[in-house]
């Protein structure tokens, strides 16, 4: 029973690991990334991305994996679909929809915003929770079989500020 335990423990500090924020730097595209995994589809990533020569802004994507196999999930693309993030209704611009695994990764873009201010915003969240909701031309189950999830927000302040040290290295 103790070696089953230890095994376990041992399995699951590589997932620990990889539930913090990551920050990525793309030299060839004078970019840095920082990321983080979703806790209901761990693939799916809230990201803000850092630009060279520009790093006091960022800007705000993230992703929905589904295997709704819709015919026409490409059209969403450049569509702004409805959602609740923490409680408070608003739109996201579909950037495209690309074939992955058995589906398809929809990506979200929620703008442009200055990194102190993003920083104060969302200072004492815990969560990001995100809901893709229906509105009268759009019904969420059409397109997606899993319509939530949702981000850990700690250390999110200072991944936030590392990342931008790390563009202005750039």
């Amino acid at each position: 029973m103790l070696k089953i335990l230890l095994f376990l423990l041992f399995l699951s500090l590589p997932l620990a690991a990889q539930e913090q924020w990551l920050i990525k730097v793309d030299e060839d595209d004078s970019t840095v990334w920082v990321e983080r995994n979703g806790q209901v589809t761990h693939g799916d990533k809230l990201r803000y991305r850092f630009i060279k020569d520009g790093c006091d802004v960022i800007q705000e994507v993230f992703t929905f994996y589904t295997m709704v196999n819709n015919e026409n999930i490409k059209s969403l693309k450049g569509r702004v679909l409805g959602l609740m993030i923490n409680d408070q209704q608003i739109g996201a611009e579909v950037m495209f929809a690309l074939p992955f695994l058995s589906g398809h990764s929809v990506w979200f873009n929620l703008g442009h915003y200055y990194v102190k201010d993003h920083i104060a915003y969302w200072k004492d969240s815990k969560f990001y929770e995100v809901k893709i909701v229906d509105n009268e031309n759009f019904k969420a189950n059409d397109y997606f079989d899993v319509k939530v999830n949702k981000w850990n927000m700690d250390n999110f302040n200072d991944s936030l500020k590392i990342g931008q040290e790390k563009c202005e290295a750039l």
